[in-house]
């Protein structure tokens, strides 16, 4: 048809990348190389495609990878004649509302996690209360049982005191009344 295209520009910022697409020489560095440089490397070769090193900072594709910001809009970039100034403002303004949007949703989760957490700690300190309790009252009861045991054993002390005094007073009793049984014979 006669038609010719030209040579499609690669910019690339990998200069390791731009030399192994470039030599055709065998890099014994290099073991895993990827089959695209070999296919971009006979592309070159065959005219199709043109690979130009382009240093990171003035790369055009940096702006489709990055943040739009003022640092970047007035810095000396080689893509900033490419974009219209209304445009810049138009995706400014869209990722400025975006990322309000994201910290009000962020401040709105913040404050929903807060609240959770707060919610947390209380219950936590309520189970600590109520364990706390649960324990004082073990404690007291021990005691209690401790003392009803001690109540206990000082009853039956009491008790055998008793006994013992009310056995020895019939004891006292028998006498007398032997004593005087024999004082009337």
């Amino acid at each position: 048809m006669g038609l010719t295209q030209e040579a499609i520009r690669v910019h690339c910022d990998s200069q390791s990348a731009l030399l192994l697409a470039q030599n055709s020489v065998y890099h014994a560095k290099t073991k895993h190389i990827d089959i695209r440089y070999h296919q971009i490397r006979e592309l070159m070769e065959d005219g199709e495609v043109e690979l130009i090193k382009v240093h990171t900072k003035e790369n055009p594709a940096d702006a489709l990878t990055k943040g739009i910001f003022d640092g970047w809009k007035n810095s000396n970039h080689a893509f900033k004649g490419m974009l219209l100034d209304e445009g810049l403002k138009e995706t400014k303004e869209d990722c400025m509302e975006q990322q309000k949007q994201m910290v009000s949703t962020f401040v709105k989760e913040g404050h929903y996690v807060a609240t959770i957490i707060t919610k947390l700690n209380d219950v936590e300190k309520e189970l600590a209360e109520a364990r706390e309790k649960e324990r004082l009252a073990k404690a007291r009861a021990a005691a209690m049982e401790v003392d009803a045991v001690r109540s206990k054993n000082k009853l039956k002390k009491i008790e055998a005191t008793l006994a013992l005094e009310k056995k020895e007073r019939l004891e006292a009793q028998a006498m007398i009344i032997d004593m005087e049984q024999k004082a009337q014979e």
